[in-house]
């Protein structure tokens, strides 16, 4: 017979047993049991810096950083959208494999255009 209690987030079980013998007690032994639920995993993306001042003809750099939750184990490709023209990316590591990080690139050419710019870093899971 078991029997299930969930206590923040832990589910404990118990698990009973009868043996009958010559004694007219019955024997009972009880064993408890610890199961953890957690989230599918995940991870986020994080750039540091998240925004930059750069001049036309310069580079500058962004680390990216994935932080794996709840058991993600995969590697994660990395895409840049929204390049402004004359701008182009450049990752160290892509994809990237979890505990390591990637280094974006952003290089500026002389005729790039002047303003302020919002790129979109997307990260998506590499299944093996």
């Amino acid at each position: 017979m078991g029997t299930a209690k969930p206590i923040s987030g832990v589910i404990q079980a118990t698990l009973s047993s009868s043996v009958k013998g010559e004694n007219p007690m019955p024997i009972t032994k009880s064993i408890s049991i610890g199961l953890t639920i957690v989230g599918n995993p995940d991870f986020n993306i994080t750039a540091t810096p998240n925004k930059q001042v750069v001049k036309r003809g310069e580079s500058v750099e962004y680390e990216i950083d994935i932080i794996p939750k709840d058991g993600f184990s995969n590697n994660v490709s990395l895409l840049l959208s929204g390049i402004p023209l004359g701008v182009t990316e450049t990752f160290t590591t892509n994809p990237v494999p979890i505990g390591m990080k990637s280094i974006l690139r952003l290089d500026t050419a002389l005729d790039s255009g002047l303003g302020e710019f919002f790129m979109t870093l997307t990260g998506e899971e590499q299944i093996a």
